[in-house]
């Protein structure tokens, strides 16, 4: 369980979710959109947004699961005070986790 992430680094409600939509900053990556909005004295939160238009359900976990591990390891490069939600906006049928990593690898570098 040591492995999981801590509530205090996930956003959870919808007033949360809607303020980072209105008030955030949107980037484009080739697999999904992150947003990024400010939220003072916390640490840097995630939240993922993933439609039924997206695939099945194992393949819309598979995609929570992949981003949740690459949030986890690699927290400390997230700016703290920040909200970061990440929606995906392609069929996931066609596509492999190691594509996603990539992407999110490559993401990390421009939402800084």
């Amino acid at each position: 369980m040591a492995n999981l992430l801590e509530k205090k680094n996930l956003v959870k409600k919808k007033q949360e979710y809607n303020r980072v939509f209105k008030a955030g900053i949107k980037y484009k990556c080739k697999y999904f959109v992150i947003f990024k909005c400010l939220n003072i004295d916390s640490p840097a939160r995630l939240g993922l947004v993933v439609s039924r238009k997206n695939g099945r359900a194992f393949l819309r976990n598979r995609f929570k699961r992949v981003v949740r591990a690459f949030f986890r390891m690699n927290i400390e490069k997230y700016s703290p005070n920040y909200d970061y939600v990440y929606v995906a906006k392609c069929d996931l049928r066609d596509i492999d986790s190691r594509f996603f990593w990539i992407d999110l690898e490559n993401s990390l570098k421009h939402i800084k």
